[in-house]
């Protein structure tokens, strides 16, 4: 439920990407793949550096303007910019932490229809 709460709020910041008439929005969802390693925490994960690099590359690159780990279970969410859901399934399987296994994800069309003009709360 929290991971529901915590994806909604950052979808209705980005909503204004929308209005302002950037491409298309999607959501990213991660959760344990079989490369896991269950007896370590995520931060000690082998594809963990490779993943949260290639998630800079995309923010920095203006194609997420969300991102950031499940505080309740190993995962994580981002929100992306793309073209079409094909270009956003393409963003996450190009993502290290998924080609490796560590991560499987879902990949979600979405579109605002209520958001907010305040800012995401910091994280951690």
């Amino acid at each position: 439920m929290r991971l529901i709460a915590v994806t909604l709020i950052a979808l209705l910041w980005a909503g204004a990407a929308v209005a302002e008439g950037a491409s298309s929005l999607y959501v990213l969802v991660y959760r344990q793949g079989p490369a896991w390693q269950v007896d370590k925490p995520m931060g000690a994960q082998p594809s963990i550096r490779a993943h949260g690099a290639y998630m800079k590359k995309l923010f920095d690159a203006g194609v997420s303007f969300a991102a950031g780990p499940t505080t309740d279970v190993p995962g994580g969410v981002i929100i992306v910019r793309a073209a079409s859901l094909d270009e956003a399934k393409a963003l996450m399987t190009a993502d290290p932490g998924v080609s490796s296994g560590m991560f499987l994800g879902e990949v979600h069309a979405w579109t605002p229809v209520f958001r907010s003009d305040q800012p995401l709360p910091k994280g951690r």
